[in-house]
This record gives structure tokens, C-alpha cells and sequence, in this order.
């Protein structure tokens, strides 16, 4: 299909010889750049962001760069499947955010003025504003972005409200069985050249994320997001500063140079629905696969139901899955600080070269599972304890022995408060409440 002219150009009778771009660089100030590209194949948009001088110009326009985060966008389709990008690229002032606070007093007074709102009861107003507290408390990953002047990048045409539409696919077998799912017609892929600034935020993008190289601190998280890809590829590699993934099924987080802090405690595998006779089943596929390695800084991770692999990580250990298994590898000594990987009823293994472990303290800890471990007994001695505070509970494994001049707990009292999380101490803690414990001791070669 031809390309499409620009809306409101005049289409010239004659192929005319390409124009000259007239530049005026007389209020030319910055060395400032950005630059956007993508590509794709025949069906999908085309984007390049700047100044292409290998385009026709628009007729005696001159091109005035003297805006430092102003660009003039100059796009073109491959195809006219409905996408387009939105003017919204411009100056950071035009685009200026207000804070978290002056959003929920805005549309909490504009509601409470409305006849809903003046017929709600004290009670109803206090149950609403809890709600909403609740609410905003989502925004606060945005914290650092708001009130602050930022450039806001947006594709459009791809929900149903701006067009797209959805094909069906169906395969059925002989035997009755079958699949059935959609996809949306319309898909954009878009590569971001990220200058140098402050912090980048990536919404949605659950159609897949590749990101290398950012030059400071990274905000991802799904919100936002219009469509998914059970089969994509999530990758960040090298960051330059803090990571903090919110609510995104992260495949691989490598090479960061500060703090990493994992928040997804949903299940972003997929699921489905078997039939089979008078009975149904609902079931969830395989959990997705998470690596991280590589980190300089501090890793906190709080995690539904993921496949968590943990190698080389510089600073404190932090790591809550759920119902997904952990497998940590020590290959080089631990910081001198407090260092936790605990499951509900996932399996926590992991394997240590003696060297690098060194006389690190070690707990390793169930309540209804398995511990199994190849240290000898004069290094890790066996405990039982139960507990009577709040929801009783019995502990039993396995903790290295220390000596009365190492650091560690000092008595059966702190090792309780060490396995409930109420107190942190130099050394290594693994719990799987209900799942199996695996803690190898590799002998080095």
C-alpha cells in the first residue's frame, strides 16, 4: 500500500525534485540530543525522531532548534494501519505533573462538592477516603516524577477505543480437543535512545522489553499496559544507577551499578481451562523464569510465583518468594550484613563454594517442609524449636555451629527472632515454610 500523505499537505501533480531543509541555528545553545528509531516489518510504523534531512521538507519551513528537550517530530508510516503518534512530544513545561497530594485533594473536593458526594454519610466519606488512600499509594512509584517537569512519550491506535480491533484464532483436533485465543491486529515495536538525565520510567510493555545500557536510575512497571505476550522476553542489562521494578515479570536483571528492589507478586504466567466431560479445570502454565546477577547494590525482591536464579550479588540478600523456587550461588564471599531468601511452599537451594562462605552464619529452616543438606554435623548442629507468640509454630533444621568470639545469635532466643524476622544479624537465613530446603557446600577444586 502506497504511503499515505500528511494531513492537510496538498499532493503535488508531478514528482518534484526533493527541496532543501532551511535551518536556522541562530538561537542554537545546547549539545544536547535525543534520538528515537523504529523499525519493523512492512506492517508496522516507521519512527524517527530529530531532524531527517533526508526527507522532503515542508515548503520554505524553516527548522528553529533553540528548545533543549524540544523536538521536532518527523514520522512516517510504511503502512496506514492507524497507529500515529500523538503531538505530545514538546517542552517539558507543557507537560509539567503535579504531586501525588495535589491530585487526591483536587478530586476529592470536586467529588465531595457533587451530589454523590454531599449524600454520602461521614462513615461512607471515611470508608471512601481509606479506599482512595489505598489507591494513590500505586502512584507513589512515581513519586520522584511528580510535580517536575518530564517528556512523555505515547504511541496511539492500539486499544480498541483508538480503532484496533482483535482476530480469533481457533485450532480444534479430531478428538475434540482444541485452543482458542486473540491477538490484536495492530503492534507497534519502538527503540528509545536514552540521552542522559535524571530517571527513565517504563510503563506496560508486556509484549516483550529489552533494555541495555541506561545511563540512570529505572523505573519499569506494567501499568498501563493494552496487551501481552505470554512468550516475550523481559531483559534489562546494565543500569547505571537504582532498578526498581513494580508489578513486571522481569526474565533477566544484569550488570546493575546500584540498589534492586522487585516488586511482583502477581502471576504473570499463563493460565487456562480444561474441559473433560461433566468437569472442569482451571490451571496455571509453568511460573516464569527470573535471573539477576551481577548487582553491585542491595537486592530486595518480594515475588509471587517465579522460577528466581540469584548469582553475584555485591550487597544484602533480601528475597521473599512466595510459592516459586530460589536457587542462590555463592561463589564469592557475602557482605557483612543480614542476608534472607525465604518461600512459603517454593524449594530455596543453595550452593556455596567453602571458600567464599567462609565462617558466615548459616540458618537453615522449615516449618512443614524438607532440609537437606551435605555440611557435616560438628559444622551445622540440628535444632527443633517451637514457639508460643502469636501463631504457634515449630522450627527444625539446621545452623552453623559458632564459636563465643564470632558474630551470630547468641542463644535459642535470637535464633526465634532471627527466623521470624523481627531481628536481622550478620549472616545467612533460609526458610521455606512448607517446602524443601537444599543447602550444598561446594569444596573447592
Amino acid at each position: 500500500m502506497a504511503d499515505e500523505p500528511k494531513k492537510g499537505a496538498e499532493t503535488p501533480a508531478q514528482a518534484q525534485p526533493p527541496g532543501q531543509f532551511a535551518v536556522d541555528s541562530t538561537h542554537l545553545s545546547t549539545a544536547y540530543a535525543n534520538f528515537c528509531r523504529l523499525t519493523g516489518t512492512p506492517e508496522e510504523l516507521v519512527l524517527d525522531f530529530g531532524l531527517n534531512t533526508q526527507m522532503t521538507p515542508e515548503s520554505n519551513l524553516a527548522k528553529d532548534h533553540h528548545q533543549e528537550r524540544t523536538l521536532r517530530v518527523l514520522a512516517w508510516w510504511r503502512r496506514n494501519d492507524g497507529l500515529r503518534f500523538p503531538p505530545a512530544w514538546s517542552t517539558a513545561q507543557e507537560v509539567e505533573e503535579p504531586t501525588e497530594e495535589e491530585y487526591y485533594q483536587a478530586e476529592e473536593e470536586q467529588f465531595l462538592k457533587s451530589p454523590q458526594g454531599r449524600g454520602l454519610t461521614p462513615a461512607q466519606v471515611a470508608a471512601r477516603r481509606k479506599f482512595s488512600e489505598r489507591s494513590y499509594q500505586s502512584y507513589a512509584l512515581f513519586q520522584e516524577m511528580q510535580g517536575k517537569a518530564i517528556n512523555n512519550l505515547t504511541i496511539e491506535g492500539l486499544t480498541w477505543q483508538e480503532g484496533n480491533r482483535q482476530i480469533t484464532l481457533e485450532a480444534k483436533s479430531k478428538g475434540g480437543g482444541g485452543s482458542m485465543r486473540s491477538q490484536w491486529r495492530r503492534h507497534a515495536m519502538l527503540t528509545v535512545h536514552v540521552p542522559k538525565c535524571k530517571l527513565v520510567t517504563v510503563r506496560g510493555c508486556l509484549r516483550g522489553l529489552d533494555v541495555q545500557g541506561v545511563p540512570t536510575t529505572l523505573i519499569v512497571t506494567s501499568s498501563g499496559y493494552r496487551d501481552r505476550d505470554y512468550n516475550a522476553q523481559f531483559l534489562i542489562k546494565r543500569v547505571r544507577g537504582n532498578l526498581t521494578i513494580a508489578d513486571f515479570p522481569a526474565n533477566l536483571v544484569e550488570d546493575i551499578d546500584g540498589d534492586v528492589s522487585i516488586e511482583t507478586t502477581r502471576d504473570f504466567a499463563n493460565s487456562g481451562t480444561q474441559h473433560f466431560e461433566d468437569t472442569r479445570l482451571s490451571f496455571g502454565y509453568r511460573a516464569f523464569e527470573c535471573r539477576c546477577s551481577n548487582i553491585r547494590g542491595n537486592l530486595r525482591a518480594r515475588v509471587g510465583r517465579m522460577n528466581v536464579h540469584l548469582e553475584d550479588i555485591r550487597g544484602r540478600i533480601d528475597v521473599h518468594n512466595e510459592f516459586g523456587d530460589t536457587t542462590l550461588a555463592i561463589h564469592q564471599p557475602l557482605s557483612a550484613t543480614s542476608h534472607r531468601l525465604s518461600s512459603t511452599s517454593g524449594r530455596v537451594e543453595v550452593r556455596a563454594d567453602q571458600e567464599a562462605l567462609a565462617k558466615l552464619p548459616v540458618i537453615l529452616a522449615t516449618n512443614f517442609g524438607t532440609v537437606r543438606t551435605n555440611t557435616l554435623r560438628e559444622q551445622f548442629e540440628e535444632f527443633h524449636i517451637s514457639t508460643g507468640d502469636g501463631p504457634a509454630r515449630d522450627w527444625r533444621g539446621f545452623r552453623r555451629m559458632l564459636g563465643k568470639s564470632e558474630e551470630g545469635p547468641p542463644d535459642i532466643f535470637s535464633v526465634i527472632d532471627v527466623l521470624q524476622g523481627s531481628t536481622n544479624v550478620p549472616g545467612l537465613v533460609v526458610i521455606s515454610q512448607a517446602g524443601g530446603v537444599v543447602f550444598e557446600l561446594q569444596k573447592g577444586k
